[in-house]
């Protein structure tokens, strides 16, 4: 919304270019982000150093702007996924922003040639358009019971959110141009819809399950829709919503609230893998840690970018040049670390190559039992046959005569088939010692 509004903005003034647009988003995103992966991955090194293992490869995905298809492809499996937990995992949505921003320049021309001669509606339709393509992709993408990291990573399947908040900045909403509001009956109608509309939302945050098929399929592109009139009534400049927004903290907050993004996950990933978590206070401790970070990384990138420092009292100067020496400790430790990094999970490897090996054992075993199916087979069914007579005999006893069942269950050696994932196939081999005879194992990897 916010990119149209000024975009459309600069070149009515005859201002906007590309290369300037490009050298504001740069200033505006990357000194905090080069920052806060260095400052993270320093930090990880002293405190927790299996979590910056490998690093390399993401902080160059984070820095070129692609982590989200790379955190697709890291989670392409359950054990990979649990292996490549990774502090920086929240960055996948700056990398469908940065790359949504590539493509703003070209946009944002076909929307000038389409909205030529008073044309608009052509070229806010051409943004709805895709909106709709976009949001039915996360569906369609989405098969049914499998993972979600897909669509939920995806720039495509995420696109259309950001198209919608095109169509608002295009629209004029905020401005004089938009026209909505104009009449009573909308403006009565706004408090209801504004009131509905942040009911829901709060609901949604609180019960809607990331991992459901639904969220996917209708329940995320609702809430996006939901997003889209409250920014609609809260820009208004004739409604009192927008207003209410304009507080001294709230202000405070919002100036700061990138590099909270920025920290927020490495700080919870720490307390979470250091069992910091049960300490009394955590959550607010965490909130504590992830706001003060925040206010000397806008500091210093105000210093950097505009060579401006907003601090008057002495001992603030104090603070924050002692928290500067530290962080660039950790940064430069971070930059070392990140180079020589090597590979990641040498133990990802390892346990890729173990359940490949357990694969084969299994189907090496499977095909040695279709080999022998009739004698199999009616040794299962008579074992069955025992098993259950037995089971008849023994279920109206009483509860001492079943650890007699199970003796009984387990003389028999009834084969079993166990059916499973990649967890089952881990331990295969450890399974096939304890099972009964002829029992079959049928387990794959992300099933």
């Amino acid at each position: 919304y916010l990119i149209a509004l000024t975009s459309e903005k600069s070149r009515r003034r005859g201002c906007f270019s590309v290369g300037g647009f490009y050298l504001k988003r740069l200033t505006r995103i990357y000194p905090p982000v080069i920052l806060t992966v260095f400052l993270t991955v320093g930090a990880f090194h002293f405190i927790y150093p299996k979590a910056v293992e490998g690093v390399r490869n993401e902080v160059i995905s984070i820095l070129l702007g692609y982590n989200n298809w790379w955190q697709i492809a890291q989670n392409s499996s359950d054990f990979t996924k649990i292996a490549n937990a990774t502090r920086f995992t929240h960055i996948w949505s700056l990398a469908v922003e940065l790359q949504f921003y590539v493509i703003w320049p070209v946009l944002y021309f076909i929307y000038l040639i389409l909205a030529n001669r008073g044309r608009k509606k052509r070229g806010l339709l051409f943004f709805l358009i895709i909106s709709s393509i976009s949001a039915i992709l996360m569906g369609v993408l989405l098969p049914y019971g499998t993972d979600a990291t897909r669509v939920y990573y995806g720039t495509d399947t995420r696109l259309y959110a950001l198209t919608l908040g095109v169509m608002l900045g295009f629209a004029g909403v905020g401005t004089d141009e938009f026209r909505l509001f104009r009449s009573k009956t909308a403006r009565k109608a706004s408090l209801p819809v504004f009131v509905i509309s942040m009911i829901f939302l709060v609901i949604s945050f609180i019960f809607v399950d990331g991992m459901a098929d639904p969220t996917y399929t209708g329940l995320m592109q609702i809430v996006t829709v939901v997003i889209f009139v409250l920014v609609i009534i809260t820009a208004e400049p004739s409604l009192p919503f927008g207003r209410m927004l304009e507080n001294p903290v709230l202000d405070f907050i919002g100036k700061r609230s990138y590099e909270m993004y920025l920290f927020m996950y490495p700080v919870i990933f720490l307390f979470n893998v250091k069992k910091w978590t049960r300490i009394p206070c955590a959550p607010l401790i965490q909130l504590a840690i992830i706001m003060l970070l925040a206010i000397w990384e806008h500091e210093m990138v105000g210093w950097i970018v505009k060579r401006k420092l907003n601090i008057t009292r002495k001992w603030k100067a104090t603070l924050f040049f002692l928290a500067t020496v530290a962080a660039t400790v950790f940064i430069v430790v971070g930059i070392i670390a990140t180079i020589f990094s090597g590979k990641k999970n040498t133990d990802t490897k390892e346990l890729e190559q173990q359940l490949a090996a357990n694969q084969k054992m299994l189907e090496q075993q499977e095909s040695e039992s279709s080999s022998q199916t009739s004698s199999v087979t009616g040794s299962s069914s008579a074992s069955n046959s025992a098993a259950t007579s037995s089971t008849s005999a023994t279920s109206s006893s009483s509860t001492e005569d079943t650890e007699k069942q199970d003796e009984l269950t387990a003389e028999t050696k009834v084969p079993v088939t166990a059916i499973g994932d990649s967890v089952m196939l881990g331990a295969s081999p450890e399974l096939l010692k304890v099972l009964p005879d002829k029992s079959i194992v049928n387990a794959h990897e992300s099933r």
